[in-house]
Order: structure tokens, then sequence, then C-alpha cells
């Protein structure tokens, strides 16, 4: 069985798009790009899945994200070519308490889209903005807070979800 589901980019809300279980078998494709100056880091990421229903019609879904993220104190997130990722950040000047320096911080934004409807699935359809602001005071201790508000349509959760969030990420 395939099944394509989603929360509104936050682990702690419950999956808002749905398509259930669907019998047959699934080819996905999709494209991503990635954009560094400096301080600033674009990223784009486009998916189709096709599923082959074992009883029904083939069916489509898909789903895409953009996000700008910019460092505020001027760091430069590296790229590591082997595993194609943007690397986490080390501040170069570390959190002091006497406020000398604050560690790195970083604004970022991202939105994105999750079709699951085509022929007699209605899985839903969610749009995602995505607002945050990340703290790293230290190689091992960093603050996130975010904002999400998702729009959900087509389905039982229809409806707009806002949702405030933090994290301390401790690093070992």
């Amino acid at each position: 069985d395939i099944r394509y589901r989603s929360r509104p980019e936050s682990d702690l809300m419950p999956y808002l798009v749905d398509t259930q279980d669907l019998s047959g078998d699934a080819v996905t494709t999709g494209l991503e790009g990635a954009w560094r100056s400096g301080a600033l880091t674009a990223q784009v990421e486009y998916l189709r899945s096709r599923v082959s229903r074992d009883s029904d019609s083939d069916v489509a879904f898909s789903g895409a994200y953009g996000q700008l993220a910019y460092m505020l104190t001027g760091e430069v997130r590296r790229y590591d070519t082997a595993t194609a990722c943007f690397s986490g950040i080390t501040p170069e000047r570390p959190f002091a308490w006497s406020l000398e320096n604050l560690g790195a911080l970083e604004l970022a934004a991202r939105y994105s889209w999750l079709d699951l409807e085509d022929e007699n699935v209605a899985g839903g359809v969610m749009r995602s903005l995505n607002l945050g602001l990340v703290w790293t005071l230290n190689y091992w201790t960093k603050v996130e807070l975010g904002y999400v508000a998702a729009r959900t349509r087509g389905n039982p959760a229809e409806g707009t979800s806002r949702i405030f969030q933090g994290r301390l990420a401790l690093r070992f």
C-alpha cells in the first residue's frame, strides 16, 4: 500500500492532508535547486508522484516549497557536496554573557504547498507559510522560534492552523 500525508510543517500537529491507503505502484520525480550568496541562501524543490493503482485509474500528486534564509550576523552556510546539503552554523563569535557577542542569528521564510487530490482521491490541499528565527549561541546550543500558518481545503481538516513553536537544541 502507498499513503501520502503531511503535517503543517510542525511535528506537534496532526496530519491535515492524507490520501489514506492506495494499492499500486508509485514513481516519484523531483527537481531541487539551491543557491547561496554570502549570508543569503535560497532553496526550492518540486515533487510529483504518479500512482498506478491496482483496481482504479492512475492518480498523481504534487508538492513544492521555496525557502529563503539570511544570516543576520554574517555567517556563511557551507555546502557539503558529498551529502548535497547545507551544513549547520557555528557562530564566528559565540555568545558571551557580557553581551559583547550574540552568537549567530538567522531569519528564514518558507512557503510550501501539497496537493493530494486527484480523480476520486480527496486527500486535501495544504499551503503553509513558515517564518523562523534561529539563534545559535555556540557549537553546542541553539534556540529556534517559529510561526506556521497553514490553510487546508478539500478534506475534513479544512481550515486554517496557526502554530507558534520553540525549541532548545543541544548537541552532544
